[in-house]
Order: C-alpha cells, then sequence, then structure tokens
C-alpha cells in the first residue's frame, strides 16, 4: 500500500501490485488536479510498500526552485520535492485540534469531510475516542478503517 497525498483528485491509502509505478498510483487515485506539477517525480520509479508520495503544485515548485542554491544545477538534485515517508515515521494528526488543511490532507477526507469534523467538535466538545468519527455523516467503517492508523486525539 501506498500512500498519496498534495496535489491529486483523490489523496489517500491505495493498494498496488508489486511492481507498481508512482504513475501507476497517480491513475488509480484518479489523476492529478491541475494545479499539479509532475516535474519533480520520477513516474517510472518503482513503489515500495508503505511508501508517502507527495505530488505538489505548480507554485510549490516555483517556490522550491526560487528558494534553490544558484550553485547546484536542476540536474544535480534527485527528486527535490518527492517526501516519502516510512508509515512508522508519520505523525498523527490530532482530530481534536487539526484545522481544516490538516484534516483534508488525510486519505479520502476531503474539505467537506474535514469541515464536518470541526462542527462536529464545535457542536460536542473534544473527541473523547477515535472511533466517534464515526458519527460524522460520510464517515463509514470502511472509510475509518484508512484513518484510523493516522490519527490520535492526544
Amino acid at each position: 500500500e501506498v500512500h498519496l497525498t498534495g496535489a491529486i483528485k483523490n489523496p489517500g491509502i491505495y493498494h498496488l501490485p508489486k511492481g507498481a509505478r508512482i504513475m501507476d498510483a497517480i491513475v488509480k487515485a484518479g489523476g492529478t488536479v491541475k494545479e499539479a506539477s509532475l516535474n519533480s517525480l520520477n513516474l517510472a520509479e518503482v513503489l515500495k510498500d508503505g511508501e508517502r508520495i507527495y505530488v505538489p503544485t505548480k507554485q510549490e515548485e516555483l517556490t522550491k526552485n526560487t528558494n534553490a542554491s544558484p550553485d547546484i544545477k536542476p540536474n544535480q538534485i534527485k527528486n527535490p520535492t518527492i517526501k516519502k515517508v516510512n508509515n512508522n515515521n508519520i505523525s498523527k494528526i490530532n482530530i481534536n485540534n487539526a484545522g481544516i488543511d490538516e484534516l483534508s490532507n488525510l486519505p479520502s477526507i476531503g474539505p467537506k469531510i474535514a469541515k464536518s469534523i470541526i462542527e462536529y467538535r464545535q457542536k460536542n466538545g473534544k473527541f473523547k475516542q477515535i472511533e466517534e468519527l464515526k458519527n460524522i455523516r460520510g464517515i463509514g467503517e470502511k472509510r475509518f478503517n484508512r484513518l484510523k492508523e493516522l490519527i490520535t486525539i492526544q
């Protein structure tokens, strides 16, 4: 399984066959959003289980490139904006204080559900247990199971 995030139409965790490439994951996630920049990604790179792939926006790419040292040639930078993270090192998102942007970056949580999480929290107080997420419209057992390893209430 790989975690696709960033400028992707459907960010989330995807199960892909052994030998699948970054491009396969992007296609499975419905492609990229209009603002995405694939220039820094090696789309032919073979994925490893537990990998996190971040697809930057064109604006992020421009910002990163203007901040680069002028002494470094672009071909000397290997995959400058791809961020691979072992799942054990991903910091969990605290659903009791996360904002709409943080929540929207969770797999299968868009701005609409993120807003519902915040509204639920404002109405009912802080979450006492992560399972309370299932009380929110749009978060069923399947979606919750994709989230439970990525969230915390502490």
